[in-house]
């Protein structure tokens, strides 16, 4: 479930459409229960709604991302023969492909 979280703070007031294969129901609403996320009418789209975080989901968020953070170094600490930096380029390089194909801007496809 966390990385719903991180995906929320990138897409600030996420489109979901009742015909997406976006968010499993299950989490949406666990997250609106836990009072992570807010889950409004999207006054453009009758079938849609806008999902955003709240200041608790926020607050969350930004303390998995120190916990995950510690973790990473530690791990880089422990593996000399990797370099964060490359494997941090890598890993945004391979995100931004796969949100490119969640917007069908996937040009490899």
């Amino acid at each position: 479930m966390f990385d719903f979280f991180f995906f929320f703070q990138a897409e600030d007031g996420i489109r979901d459409s009742s015909t997406s294969r976006g968010l499993g129901d299950v989490y949406k609403r666990q997250l609106v229960t836990r009072q992570l996320v807010t889950r409004t009418a999207d006054p453009h789209d009758g079938r849609a709604h806008l999902i955003a975080l709240t200041v608790l989901g926020q607050q969350q968020a930004n303390e998995i991302r120190q916990v995950m953070a510690n973790w990473w170094a530690a791990l880089f600490a422990a593996t000399p023969k990797a370099d964060a930096q490359t494997t941090s380029d890598q890993l945004a390089a391979i995100y931004e492909t796969l949100q490119n194909r969640l917007r069908g801007t996937d040009a490899s496809r």
